[in-house]
């Protein structure tokens, strides 16, 4: 659990992140969940936080597929 403070000017405040991994059968899930000040903060965040997380787990893939 971590929180992520937004310093932008049309962007203020803070979101509480939650991430768990649960293994089962040699698989890990990885489950982020973002809990945010407002529904208005939410929405303004989720289209740049999903490229960018889908671009960092791709990395993610990619380097894991790497040393395995």
């Amino acid at each position: 659990m971590y929180s992520q403070t937004f310093d932008l000017e049309d962007f203020p405040g803070e979101s509480l992140v939650t991430m768990t991994l649960v293994e089962d059968r040699g698989r890990t899930t990885l489950t982020q969940t973002v809990l945010y000040p407002s529904k208005e903060l939410r929405d303004a965040d989720v289209g740049p936080t999903e490229h960018g997380a889908t671009e960092s787990f791709e990395r993610l893939d990619e380097y894991l597929a790497s040393i395995i």
